[in-house]
């Protein structure tokens, strides 16, 4: 199902931004977005449903729980940080090597 979402999310993010490249200009992004989440929800202890809708099984390590302040409080101040300092890639280069 990851191709396809990132094929939507693609296509219409490049519709709203008007990119010249298209869909596939955005495609990687997309792709490398909703796998890392898709990897975020594997940590949790909830899990996520990786089969669906072939099987119910949750697939999760255990290792973060839902609600992480660590986590979640490094990814809002990275994004913080580069929306403070748009024109550097350092804010956000930071906050994942910290993530």
């Amino acid at each position: 199902m990851l191709p396809l979402w990132s094929f939507g999310v693609a296509w219409l993010l490049a519709k709203l931004l008007r990119e010249p490249g298209g869909w596939r200009a955005l495609y990687g992004v997309t792709a490398l977005s909703i796998g890392a989440h898709i990897a975020a929800d594997v940590i949790t202890s909830y899990g996520t449903m990786l089969l669906a809708p072939l099987s119910d099984w949750r697939a999760g390590i255990g290792t973060t729980f839902i609600i992480d302040l660590w986590f979640s409080g490094i990814i809002v101040a990275g994004l913080i940080a580069s929306a403070i300092a748009y024109r550097s890639r350092w804010p956000a280069i930071a906050a994942l090597g910290v993530l």
